[in-house]
């Protein structure tokens, strides 16, 4: 049996792209590799992912001029708050000002965006908690790094110091 094929929700996709994202934050939206993206568009788009890229902004696919309710996709925001975006980047995905997603936040989540923001974003630091732990297996300046994060562990400038 062969891997599942990874597969993107095009809509979001062109979001994200319409916002000014990056290969690399559409790839950590989608959970993926840059490279798994790339594979993506050219399999599903028979493009390679910068044209793809220089395409759709030409297009234009998703202009809304009109001033209609904006859906907010909660999962989406929760997604975007994991990979540290900006509430600029978060109202560029959905195409609105940054205070239509702050008022959204106040109505449908009963906080203040900052707030909201602060415990959606622990989900990223803990992944990238995590990835800095597998790094430090074999990263000794990593191990060192977190040694003296999370430790208390000092360099000695000079062991007399010490010993005093």
């Amino acid at each position: 049996m062969g891997r599942a094929k990874k597969t993107i929700n095009w809509k979001q996709f062109g979001k994200l792209i319409k916002g000014g994202f990056t290969l690399e934050k559409i790839a950590d939206f989608f959970e993926c590799s840059s490279d798994t993206i790339e594979r993506i568009v050219l399999r599903e788009k028979n493009k390679n992912f910068a044209e793809y890229y220089a395409d759709f902004i030409k297009k234009d696919k998703y202009s809304n001029n009109g001033k209609s309710k904006i859906e907010i996709n909660w999962d989406a925001v929760d997604k975007l708050c994991g990979i540290f975006c900006t509430l600029e980047e978060i109202a560029a995905f959905f195409e609105c000002s940054e205070d239509t997603i702050e008022r959204a936040v106040e109505r449908e989540k009963g906080m203040k965006f900052n707030e909201y923001y602060k415990k959606k974003c622990a989900k990223g630091k803990m992944r990238l908690r995590r990835f800095q732990y597998k790094q430090a297996e074999n990263n000794p300046t990593m191990a060192i790094w977190l040694g003296k994060q999370y430790l208390g562990q000092e360099d000695l400038k000079n062991k007399g110091d010490k010993e005093k």
